[in-house]
């Protein structure tokens, strides 16, 4: 009986390396993806790597990972012997410079995360931040002190507001085009329209009523002025000139 059992578990665990060896059956992505379609990031993952489910495994368990653009990085698990899962971290962009023809990618702290002929969906142009030089795992210098925490709140307010438009509701993000700073302070461009807001003091209160105001004033040629915003105002009233 007991030689029986042992002859039982050799053949499972036979099966078990031989189904292993065989190429894999499924690759899945798991995390947040907005960068690559999931074709495209397989791809960029398994390039050079065996598809045999074991030897992949072993790769990615002991080897290096793979330098993938905008991801911060990935780990591979496996469900069952013959799928593969793949979860991706992306790196957190906030917003890009222009230089020549690249796209100068850098994150909530300034730091310069990418620099790439690449220009990504839903990150914003900023324009007006005076550095003079760009570094790949450095700091931007500005002229603006506090400038990545402006930019950081502007955007997430842009991914997370909506405006009614003749055309229909549409998220700000989907409307806006840059971000600009000046001796005047910052602006958010939405085509010919441009919304001065002024300093970082009540910036989400002056967003707010920018966002009220695009409803009416989106696709005309002028600028709505808020740098002057103040609370508790019981009439506000704006120029758009």
């Amino acid at each position: 009986m007991k030689r029986f059992i042992l002859v039982f578990l050799a053949v499972l665990l036979l099966l078990g390396v031989l189904t292993f060896l065989l190429p894999l059956k499924d690759v899945t992505i798991e995390g947040e993806n907005n960068y690559y379609s999931e074709k495209e990031l397989i791809e960029k993952v398994m390039e050079g790597k065996s598809s045999r489910a074991l030897i992949f495994f072993l790769q990615e368990k002991f080897g290096k990972h793979r330098t993938i653009p905008f991801i911060e990085k990935y780990s591979v698990s496996f469900r069952g012997f013959r799928h593969a899962v793949i979860t991706v971290y992306e790196r957190n962009l906030i917003g890009f410079l222009r230089f020549q023809q690249y796209y100068l990618y850098f994150d909530w702290s300034g730091t310069l995360v990418e620099s790439s002929t690449v220009r990504l969906p839903g990150i914003f142009e900023v324009t007006g931040l005076g550095n003079s030089r760009a570094v790949v795992g450095g700091k931007l210098d500005t002229e603006h002190p506090d400038c990545f925490d402006t930019i950081l709140t502007i955007t997430q307010f842009l991914d997370s507001s909506k405006v009614t438009l003749p055309e229909g509701e549409k998220l700000l993000s989907d409307c806006a085009d840059s971000i600009h700073f000046s001796s005047a302070g910052v602006s958010v461009i939405f085509g010919e329209t441009s919304v001065l807001l002024g300093s970082s003091e009540y910036l989400e209160e002056k967003l707010s009523v920018m966002c009220d105001s695009l409803a009416e004033l989106y696709g005309r040629s002028g600028t709505l002025y808020l740098d002057s915003y103040k609370p508790g105002q019981a009439h506000p009233s704006y120029i758009f000139k």
